[in-house]
């Protein structure tokens, strides 16, 4: 079992502005019990947010960040239009990953229409942009099997999650400061 006590302990004394965290939501939430028992005061970045393990971390000493690939309260309309109609199907706000999987289906559907099964990975390969809810697709941009550099920057404050910036292709539209 891990220690999380000792771990912050050594943490807190290393003055350590901030920390990464990548973990299972069980361990997350026991090292930031551990920093807020301590009075920690930093940034703590964590990946896998939803908003149901927001809600079980209250008020914190401390900044916790979460980058997402998209966030439901995104502010533009195709992610509004999607949110909103993932939630009169579910009765739910979608995570980021249904966003990506979304994309996905759409992406590999217009390839598959355009190019069929023989040519898909050329047709993939050639695209120079497709946008989906997450955002711009760019496959020709990045000479890598990399597609994407969006993001979204949440904040969690007093259990609640809200966006910070939002990042199309390494330009900010939502949060842009100056």
């Amino acid at each position: 079992m891990t220690d999380f006590a000792t771990i912050a302990d050594q943490l807190v004394a290393a003055d350590v502005e901030t920390i990464s965290v990548w973990s299972p939501q069980p361990a997350a939430s026991a090292l930031i019990a551990e920093l807020n028992a301590r009075g920690w005061d930093g940034v703590l970045v964590y990946g896998y947010m939803t908003t149901d393990f927001a809600a079980t971390l209250g008020s914190t000493s401390f900044e916790i960040a979460a980058p997402v690939s998209w966030w439901a309260d995104g502010q533009d309309w195709v992610g509004s239009a999607f949110a909103n109609e993932y939630n009169d199907r579910y009765g739910e706000s979608p995570l980021p990953q249904a966003a990506a999987y979304y994309d996905a289906v759409h992406l590999i559907g217009r390839g598959l229409d355009e190019a069929g099964t023989s040519g898909l990975r050329t047709w993939l390969a050639d695209l120079d942009s497709f946008v989906g809810v997450q955002g711009s697709y760019r496959p020709d941009a990045y000479g890598s099997s990399e597609m994407s550099r969006n993001v979204t920057l949440l904040s969690v404050q007093d259990g609640a999650l809200g966006v910070i910036a939002r990042y199309d292709d390494g330009v900010c539209l939502i949060g842009c400061e100056g």
